[in-house]
């Protein structure tokens, strides 16, 4: 059976500032957009997996191995290299963040250590792209991404694009 995925990361960032002065008007501007588009594969910006879910964290941190993934029907869903991780917050409710960052055993190797996080607030998403290189995954050792709710109860979606592991 051949598999083929694709994708598009896509980030705009578009806003406009205008202050009313004495005798003129000072207008600033921000447009800036960034795509990169995925073929089917596992080289430069390939893909050859996607995972996604929405999870609903109560109280006590959701580890995500990410050699190990279920979706549906399949199962053991395992990533090599990931070149997109979206995380958003659907939380509505003041204070109700998430903290993302690596867990406590076997943990990726995309935080510095164990204790960096990074904090989501409501409403808020994280997005990583590394569409060259691809953040890795080792199976066992460096796997298990982590995102904790403190002592609130949210509801969350995850994304993931990146290269399989053989």
């Amino acid at each position: 059976m051949a598999v083929t995925a694709t994708g598009i990361t896509v980030v705009r960032v578009q806003a406009t500032r205008t202050e009313t002065l004495d005798l003129a008007t000072d207008t600033s501007n921000i447009d800036d957009e960034n795509s990169v588009t995925y073929t089917s594969g596992t080289g430069t910006n390939c893909i050859n997996e996607i995972w996604s879910d929405s999870c609903s964290a109560a109280a006590s941190a959701d580890d995500h191995d990410l050699s190990n993934l279920t979706q549906g029907e399949r199962s053991g869903i395992a990533f090599a290299k990931v070149r997109t991780l979206r995380i958003f917050n659907s939380s509505t409710t003041t204070s109700y963040d998430l903290l993302v960052g690596a867990a406590a055993s076997n943990p990726v190797a995309w935080f510095a250590d164990t204790t960096d996080k990074i904090r989501i607030e409501p409403g808020g998403e994280l997005l990583l792209t590394s569409p060259i290189d691809g953040m890795a995954v080792a199976s066992d050792s460096a796997d298990i991404l982590r995102v904790d709710p403190g002592a609130n109860t949210v509801t969350y979606d995850i994304e993931i694009t990146g290269v399989a592991a053989t």
